[in-house]
């Protein structure tokens, strides 16, 4: 184990070594999330898209669905899962900030809606309209391919991490 997280280390140490800079978020740029986080009701796997309206603002879509087993006091077993389907807008501070060209540090608002499952609960009962606000950053690797991680709460509440591919520019106008 200690030889694999050696490597794990020393291959991560030689990416960031050797990145590239990564292009500005401008008008049209797509770029596509994707991975994996934390939350208190199960593991949810997550992806997006979103798009540049200008170097700082960017609108998108994202989707997450996680499922878990709880137990009640009885002892009785259950599965839920909650998909999570939404919109949102974040504010990129790089420019504000003045970071490296590496880093997007950005906060925003999504919208979204929750369709919840479970077993013991009128399937559908908690289901519903939430809003959230969320903050994260990436580290791009190189022009296109990035690690990210965000944290949001609101309606629901989960760290995100995960691997951002930025597209080409898309001329939206």
């Amino acid at each position: 184990m200690k030889k694999i997280l050696s490597l794990a280390c020393i291959a991560l140490g030689v990416m960031f070594n050797y990145a590239r800079g990564q292009t500005p978020l401008d008008f049209g740029t797509v770029q596509a999330n994707g991975g994996i986080g934390f939350a208190a009701w199960g593991i949810p796997l997550y992806g997006g898209v979103e798009v540049g309206m200008s170097r700082s603002i960017a609108v998108g879509a994202r989707a997450s669905y996680q499922r878990a087993q709880s137990t009640t006091r009885g002892g009785t077993v259950y599965d839920h899962g909650i998909l999570v389907v939404g919109v949102n807008s974040n504010y990129y501070f790089d420019q504000f900030l003045s970071l490296p060209p590496r880093f997007d540090v950005y906060a925003g608002l999504s919208i979204a809606y929750y369709f919840w499952h479970d077993a013991i609960f009128v399937p559908g009962g908690r289901s519903g309209l939430g809003i959230d606000l969320q903050a994260g950053g990436r580290y791009f690797l190189n022009s296109h391919l990035a690690l990210n991680s965000e944290i949001n709460g609101g309606s629901g509440g989960q760290l995100l991490v995960g691997v951002t591919w930025r597209l080409r520019s898309v001329d939206l106008r």
